[in-house]
């Protein structure tokens, strides 16, 4: 509903972390920026 509140200050910390892995379980849209798509796991429950 709100990534700003939500996704994108875990997208920043995941970036600037390099040790750092992204996960979202999310219906529908389960994603992540391509800057940080080699250390994510998105789950989309369809």
């Amino acid at each position: 509903m709100t990534p700003v509140i939500i996704k994108y200050p875990f997208w920043r910390m995941t970036a600037e972390n390099l040790r750092a892995v992204y996960a979202c379980v999310n219906f529908r849209e389960a994603c992540a920026p391509r800057e940080i798509e080699e250390r994510s796991i998105c789950i989309d429950g369809k």
